[in-house]
């Protein structure tokens, strides 16, 4: 279980850039807090049980998307369909589906419905991080989700061997072009599955991508005031600027900035 988890998780952030949750159907919230163990994101907690006052913004989208990796193929099949092996068959207002997995660990993703959630205000949260910080509540090596991607409807297939498949009949879907594994309910016969490692069929109200932030102790050099209103005194000239700015001390200070984690 931990190699899949691992290898999942780390071939999703790479391809795309966002973390996912091990299983695909774990619910993230923004304000989850925990540990990273490579990509893979261990919760402890939410950032309200600390206190902190949370503010989100919504955005949607209606377009679906689809994540696939390497070695997977999806045909979706006619009445009559030689290769298509279920108890039944198609029927002539039947469609299906059929999905090969050519390499172990291979990955398939339809999704539908997408929506992004994030902080509304990053300011906010990290004033409130850092004085949990100074009251040593919080620890620098954890992680907060600060986004999730959420699908109103989503299907994940993972394999766990090489050469593995998937087929399903989705019933009376005849004529429509844009039918797909999120078509399916309690009327659909699946076959051909039972070798297939793991898979979540048309759950709701999914997060299957989100990213995290965590706190990074930043050194910064601030001038100190006399001379800021030393360089810029109109009664210095331009040709003294450079001079001026060259002698002018400057002291190291430190700040605790929220930063994506990469």
């Amino acid at each position: 279980m931990k190699n899949i988890r691992d290898k999942y998780t780390k071939e999703v952030y790479k391809r795309e850039g966002y973390f996912t949750p091990w299983q695909p159907d774990k619910i993230i919230n923004v304000g989850d807090f925990g540990l990273l163990s490579g990509r893979y994101f261990q919760y402890l907690g939410n950032l309200k049980e600390l206190g902190v006052d949370i503010k989100l913004k919504d955005y949607k989208y209606d377009s679906a998307w689809e994540y696939k990796t390497d070695g997977v193929k999806v045909t979706k099949l006619q009445a009559g369909a030689a290769s298509f092996h279920l108890t039944h068959g198609l029927g002539p207002m039947d469609l299906g589906i059929e999905i090969n997995f050519e390499h172990e660990f291979s990955t398939y993703l339809t999704a539908k419905g997408k929506r992004r959630i994030e902080f509304q205000s990053f300011g906010e949260i990290e004033s409130q991080l850092d004085d949990l910080f100074k009251k040593k509540i919080w620890k620098l090596r954890q992680v907060v989700v600060s986004e999730v991607i959420v699908a109103d409807k989503m299907t994940v297939f993972i394999s766990d061997a090489p050469n593995q498949s998937f087929q399903a009949k989705i019933q009376g879907s005849a004529g429509v072009d844009d039918f797909s594994l999120l078509d399916m309910n309690v009327n659909s016969e699946i076959g051909g599955s039972s070798n297939i490692g793991y898979k979540w069929i048309g759950k709701k109200n999914m997060t299957p991508r989100f990213k995290l932030m965590r706190l990074k102790k930043e050194h910064y050099f601030a001038s100190t005031t006399t001379w800021d209103k030393r360089l810029f005194d109109t009664k210095y000239s331009r040709e003294h600027y450079d001079e001026i700015l060259a002698q002018r001390p400057e002291v190291k200070m430190t700040a605790y900035r929220l930063r994506e984690v990469g």
